[in-house]
């Protein structure tokens, strides 16, 4: 009888350990599992965050609305650069374009005319500085602005020649253009200017016209012309009209001196 008591006592012992084991373990998962909750680190998305290109487009939108530009509201500045000399009877006597924009000087720019013409000067001087008779070597420049669309240019005309002291004369004509882009600050080339001003078939227009003007007015015979636009002729912009230069012995004989059409659509 007393075996019998005995394992029955520990039965009932054995029995209730299972009991406080489930129990304990119960609260033991628990508490894993809540402390995992709470210390579990942020989700990994592989990709990028959906929500991460509507942040962007939202900032670029506000950086462009910050770096919009009011070209009415754009200053510049065109400063006359002097120089004069004498190299035995030839006399140099030039002023030349210096251009500002919102007061900071365009140094690119400034420095092709200063450089084309320092250049240009020196090698006359050289050249005729054994010569009898007086000449002069004279630059001068004028500006012009426009308001094309949405955009503003400014065109200046360089004027050089040579000029005979004693008769007053110009043996040598030339003149250049320098269009400005004033939002920019870069020259425009012809095809944007043309393109903005005459549209997509502005090579048609230029041809056309400058062959019209030229026959037109007996500076050459149709059978003897042979022009082709090649997108490097000198152009300027003059109350929004887009004008093509062509200089002495282009096209026509040097007696027409500078030769200046005005295209239109």
């Amino acid at each position: 009888m007393e075996t019998m008591s005995y394992n029955k006592i520990r039965k009932k012992k054995t029995g209730n350990m299972g009991v406080y084991a489930f129990f304990l373990f119960i609260i033991l998962g628990t508490g894993l599992v809540a402390y995992s909750i709470i210390n579990e680190p942020e989700p990994t998305v592989l990709g990028q965050d959906p929500l991460k290109d509507v942040e962007v487009y939202e900032e670029a939108k506000e950086t462009m609305a910050e770096n919009t530009i009011n070209v009415d509201e754009i200053t510049y500045k065109v400063e006359d650069k002097a120089s004069n000399s004498r190299n035995g009877n030839f006399s140099i006597n030039m002023t030349i374009p210096q251009i500002k924009v919102n007061d900071v000087a365009l140094e690119e720019i400034n420095s092709t005319i200063q450089n084309h013409y320092d250049e240009r000067s020196k090698s006359l001087s050289d050249q005729m500085e054994s010569t009898e008779n007086r000449f002069t070597y004279r630059v001068t420049y004028k500006v012009y602005e426009n308001k094309i669309n949405e955009n503003r240019i400014v065109s200046i005309t360089i004027h050089e020649r040579i000029v005979d002291n004693a008769s007053g004369s110009t043996t040598t004509d030339r003149v250049d253009a320098y269009n400005i882009d004033l939002a920019k600050g870069t020259l425009l080339s012809q095809e944007d200017a043309a393109i903005e001003i005459l549209g997509a078939n502005y090579l048609d227009l230029i041809s056309n016209q400058v062959k019209n003007t030229v026959i037109e007015d007996n500076m050459i015979a149709e059978s003897k012309y042979n022009y082709t636009i090649t997108g490097l002729e000198q152009f300027y912009i003059k109350n929004n009209e887009f004008h093509i230069l062509l200089n002495e012995d282009e096209v026509v004989d040097k007696r027409y001196g500078v030769v200046d059409v005005t295209i239109t659509k």
